[in-house]
C-alpha cells in the first residue's frame, strides 16, 4: 500500500496496529473515510493485477492451473 503512495499512519489503521506515545493517546480520530479510500484504492489495485493490467516482476511465479 505504501507503494501506491498511502501514509504509513493510514496503513497501521488499516491493519489495526496499536499506536504508542502521547499523540495515539489524545488522537481519538476514527480515520474510518481514510481505511475506506485506501480499502477501496487497494481493491482496485487487486483487480488489476488479477486482470493482467500489470505485469508482474520477473520473480512471481504464476500458480494458475496448478
Amino acid at each position: 500500500m505504501t507503494s501506491m503512495g498511502i501514509s504509513r499512519l493510514v496503513v497501521s489503521k488499516v491493519l489495526n496496529r496499536v499506536e504508542s506515545g502521547i499523540t495515539a493517546v489524545y488522537d481519538r480520530h476514527s480515520y474510518d473515510a481514510e481505511k475506506r479510500a485506501v480499502l477501496d484504492a487497494w481493491g482496485r489495485r487487486v483487480e488489476e493485477i488479477l486482470s493482467g493490467g500489470v505485469t508482474a516482476p520477473a520473480n512471481v511465479v504464476s500458480l494458475h492451473g496448478a
